[in-house]
């Protein structure tokens, strides 16, 4: 900018001093027109050639800056892609060895509260000892499945999920904890209902909200899940006949300041982090969760998804 402004105010210096000199010697005119072309074209040249030089330097000055933090970039990826398969290798071997051990003393202590040969005050004790570590179960389960949420990888990207499998797998993992409640399941699914989804992710949220609607179901209850496309959107609903909830606490269900704990039908408890976790990751999904609940009619959860090809036409607008 500054040499621009110098060769400017050159210029015009030329044409003042050749107009003075045009009005007090008109003869000369020519040759002065002659000299002052000269000059600016010199000028000009000197003008372009700076200029090509500098834009050269900008442009691999930029060109390096840019190759510098593209390897930085790189570089914090491959940390980062480092770090998470250490957690990941450290969360799963906690998962293992310590919901190992939970399923071990839950065993026993439940065999032991209900062995008559025992005393009274034995089994009451051997009860309140399973109880407590079923709560303490339920709270190391729902955090590792939050951890595990947090660290997945790029590659684990939404795709078109088959919901008849996972809610098979989720329901065979829950099968002796339903079936010591006798609960039913009555499952209608449509697999041709392209829902796209991160399957692990699903997982989780289904696991969470099966063992909701278990803990809140009464003895010899039913559970419905069915699945049903509305408009751009895949619906899947999740309905129990327990106890249900009232207007409040629906309203509070996802709100991290105000955890909603309550207690099961059979006394079951939990860490109040479930649901706040299936939040957030169906709103990951792009997705949308409700709740529709009345005391002693049930609960209903919905879960939202954009369909395959409409989500495609969203993501290119």
């Amino acid at each position: 900018m500054v040499f621009d402004g110098i060769i400017l105010c050159t210029i015009l210096l030329l044409l003042v001093y050749q107009l003075v000199l045009v009005v007090r010697f008109p003869q000369g005119r020519s040759s002065f027109l002659e000299k002052l072309v000269y000059l600016i074209f010199i000028m000009l040249k000197r003008h372009i050639r700076y200029k090509k030089r500098t834009t050269s330097m900008s442009n691999e000055l930029l060109e390096s800056t840019v190759q510098k933090r593209t390897a930085d970039l790189q570089s914090a990826n491959n940390r980062l892609s480092i770090d998470n398969r250490q957690k990941d290798i450290l969360i799963s071997t906690i998962s293992h060895d310590l919901i190992n051990s939970f399923n071990i003393m839950l065993n026993f202590t439940k065999h032991l509260s209900n062995d008559k040969d025992l005393p009274e005050q034995y089994r009451e004790i051997m009860n309140r000892l399973y109880h407590t570590s079923n709560n303490g179960y339920a709270i190391l389960d729902s955090t590792l499945n939050w951890a595990k949420s947090q660290i997945l990888s790029p590659s684990d990207r939404p795709v078109i999920t088959r919901l008849s499998l996972i809610i098979s797998d989720n329901i065979r993992q829950h099968k002796e904890v339903s079936d010591a409640k006798k609960i039913n399941f009555v499952v209608t699914v449509d697999d041709s209902i392209p829902i796209c989804c991160n399957e692990y992710q699903m997982n989780i949220i289904f696991r969470n909200l099966l063992t909701n609607a278990i803990k809140f179901s009464h003895e010899g209850g039913t559970i419905w899940i069915r699945n049903q496309q509305i408009d751009n959107w895949g619906q899947i609903a999740i309905r129990d006949e327990g106890i249900g909830m009232s207007s409040e606490q629906c309203n509070h269900l996802f709100d991290h300041t105000a955890q909603v704990k309550r207690q099961g039908t059979n006394n079951e408890s939990g860490a109040g982090i479930g649901l706040l976790i299936v939040k957030e990751l169906v709103e990951s999904n792009q997705g949308i969760i409700q709740c529709i609940s009345k005391v002693n009619h049930g609960t209903v959860f919905t879960l939202n998804f954009m369909l395959q090809e409409y989500r495609e036409k969203d993501s290119n607008h």
